[in-house]
């Protein structure tokens, strides 16, 4: 046939060949969501098998290694239990220094405690070797762990979370860029029990539907435990699910004394079905080590990372104001940390920590809707004077009253949070060690031992949903 001549058309009977499939395309389209609702179960379940094939024997190395390493601690060379069941928390910052890796770190040394047989592994970014880790842990949270009982595995692909990977359309970036690094991390090893320490909620909808093991997190919806870090959080993930800020109202009064705290934190513990689990804080190490009645410098400590959100410049903005109206005897007033007053301590150890919450007299915490805020607990529980942003956790769970009195002062703008140093440092003798009493008194809400009860409940409740999926 000649190209320059069009095709000759095509006959009916030709045509109703080609068409044939279409009456049974527009009859099944309204099934098709349906037999996809049906099937992605077990799709998704055939996926996790997949994934599953690719930890070969990855499982029993991690047994077999923690076991020599136990055996090569233990100087008596007695044989020592071999863990059975893997923990798996998804950190990729796990060796920085922030709150979140205090809860990490006091989480797993509650499980060493409590739960013996439990394999620790942390999902990490971070390349440092197992050792330093661990020694950083030590040095920064004097937390002590035994080495056996916590394996690592390194993930390649951390940059896939990071903010700057993502200068548009961040959030969601992180979020897809979040399921991306768990593939890599499940690819290595799938364990047991999966909790998501950091926030990366999608890595747990993963993990709950293609593995079906349990589940928790500090935040999401579809999980077995669902744990938030304060009232504010538990009242904002209430808000966005379920259409009510439980979190915002005015926090109940605390009356002091260990069995207050207990009594205090049964009662604000749920929010719906959520936990209510506060970071832990070295309250009673703190309380021996740091006198609440000797004179102090006039000192405004901020303890935090160094990052936007911390808001370091409305804390430089509050202090240049309360320089210049400062009475004269306040005028060498030093913040730690325009110009001289100024002391800067970088990548402090939990000693040198200590020693600056002894000297100081004030402490500050300037984030907006901070989740909790550990820091300003260490600052009570040291005896400080906090003058803190009004808002999230240090406003609806911390700077309290207690005894119907104040523990603090709350702060929005630069010249509230003057306001708040000038009065904090204004206070006579007697009423600064009496607001000092009362805020150590708070500070026991937050103790170590309480945060591991809680904590140990909630490692119950998902070793009993373990138990019942291997009973099925």
């Amino acid at each position: 046939m000649d190209a320059s001549q069009p095709p000759p058309p095509l006959d009916s009977e030709e045509v109703c060949t080609h068409c044939a499939w279409v009456p049974y395309a527009i009859v099944a389209l309204p099934v098709l969501p349906v037999l996809l609702l049906i099937l992605h179960g077990p799709l998704l379940r055939l996926f996790g098998f997949y994934i599953r094939s690719l930890n070969g024997d990855k499982r029993e190395i991690l047994f077999r290694v923690s076991s020599e390493e136990a055996l090569r601690a233990n100087q008596s060379k007695t044989p020592t239990p071999q863990p059975t069941t893997i923990v798996g928390f998804f950190h990729p910052y796990c060796n920085a220094g922030g709150g979140g890796e205090r809860v990490l770190w006091a989480a797993i040394h509650a499980n060493q405690l409590h739960s013996p047989h439990i394999l620790n592994v942390v999902y990490t970014g971070d390349q440092a070797t197992k050792s330093t880790i661990l020694s950083n842990v030590q040095t920064r949270f004097d937390i002590h762990l035994n080495p056996s009982l916590v394996q690592f595995i390194h993930l390649q692909k951390r940059h896939l979370v990071s903010s700057s990977a993502w200068p548009r359309f961040t959030l969601l970036g992180q979020s897809l860029g979040s399921i991306f690094l768990a593939l890599e991390a499940f690819g290595m090893l799938v364990p047991d029990i999966y909790i998501d320490s950091m926030g990366y909620a999608f890595t747990v909808l993963l993990a709950k539907k293609v593995f079906g093991i349990p589940t928790a997190a500090y935040a999401g919806s579809g999980i077995d435990v669902v744990v938030a870090n304060s009232s504010w959080t538990a009242g904002h993930l209430n808000s966005l699910w379920r259409g009510r800020q439980e979190g915002g109202a005015a926090a109940p009064k605390f009356d002091g004394g260990l069995a207050a705290a207990i009594k205090w934190i049964s009662g604000r513990q749920k929010k719906g079905d959520i936990e209510v689990l506060f970071p832990p804080c070295a309250v009673k190490k703190l309380a021996e080590k740091v006198s609440i009645g000797k004179k102090r410098d006039d000192a405004i400590l901020y303890i935090a990372q160094f990052r936007p959100e911390k808001n370091h410049i409305l804390v430089l903005q509050a202090f240049e104001k309360f320089l210049k109206s400062a009475p004269e005897e306040l005028k060498n007033t030093k913040l730690v940390l325009v110009d001289k007053n100024v002391v800067f301590v970088t990548n402090a150890p939990w000693g040198d920590v200590i020693g600056w919450l002894g000297k100081a007299s004030v402490g500050v915490n300037a984030m907006w809707n901070e989740h909790f805020g550990i820091g300003v607990v260490e600052y009570q529980a040291a005896g400080l004077i906090g003058v803190v942003h009004d808002s999230g956790g240090p406003k609806l769970d911390i700077v309290v009253e207690v005894d119907g009195l104040r523990t603090g002062y709350h702060a929005t703008t630069a010249e509230e949070f003057a306001q708040g140093f000038k009065e904090a440092l204004s206070l006579s003798d007697e009423d600064t060690v009496a607001m000092r009493e009362r805020a150590r008194k708070s500070s026991l809400r937050f103790s170590e031992e309480i945060f591991e009860d809680q904590w140990n409940s909630v490692m119950d409740t998902l070793l009993g949903l373990l138990e019942g999926k291997k009973r099925k």
